[in-house]
This record gives structure tokens, sequence and C-alpha cells, in this order.
């Protein structure tokens, strides 16, 4: 598999500049230390880095956490995290479904209780 560690070290620096952050900044969000980010903003040191400084920069970066990993292996960034966007677009799906549901059911309980407040109301009036 090949890595591509200037593509990380590219996608970094332009977030970095989309989001007007500094490296301290990042340190900060990420808990990943400045000299670590600075050797993946400049492409200074190549090595093995554990997916889960990776996984914590792009969470840092307002990314998802998979996202510079994809970045690092080439592969297509619909399959960040190992999740297929096809799948996350059918969950947003069942989830938008269900809030239909749910709103149609907050409906009918909003008209029985207007329903049921008049005709309280009603009877009162009809005792006075």
């Amino acid at each position: 598999m090949t890595q591509d560690w200037k593509a990380v070290a590219t996608a970094i620096d332009q977030r970095l500049l989309e989001l007007g952050l500094e490296l301290r900044e990042l340190a900060r969000r990420s808990k990943v230390s400045e000299s670590t980010l600075r050797e993946l903003r400049y492409n200074s040191k190549q090595r093995r880095r554990s997916s889960r400084t990776l996984s914590d920069v792009s969470t840092g970066l307002e990314w998802p956490p998979g996202h510079l990993e994809s970045v690092l292996t080439g592969s297509p960034t619909s399959e960040v995290g190992g999740v297929g966007l096809d799948a996350v677009v059918n969950r947003l799906d069942a989830v938008d479904s269900r809030l239909d549901e749910m709103n149609s059911l907050l409906r009918q309980l909003s008209n029985d209780v207007g329903e049921l407040l008049r005709t309280d109301r009603g009877e009162r009036d009809a005792g006075r």
C-alpha cells in the first residue's frame, strides 16, 4: 500500500488556512504535540504514524476521524472510516423517514390535545 505523506501535508496545510487555525490551536484540539503536527504539515519526517494520530488530527481539523488516513492511502473519501457513502446515505434516509413519522405523530397528538381542551372548556362553560 502506497502512502502519500505529501498529500497529507498539503491537506493539513490547506485546512489550517481554511479554518484560520495555528498549530498551537490544532495541538490543543487534537491533543497531538506541536512537533508532530509540524512534521506532518511540512512532511519533514516520513515515518510510521499511528492511525490514532491521524484520526485525532482529522478530528481537530473538523473532518471525519478517518479523513487523513484516506488521504494518506489515496482511498476515496466516500469510504472514510471504513463506512461507505451509500451506507451513510441509506442510514440518513431511514432517519429522515422516522422523523417524518414522528412529526406526523406529534401533529396528531397536538390535534388530540387541542380537541380535549376544547371539549373540556365546552363542558365547563355548559356547567356555568
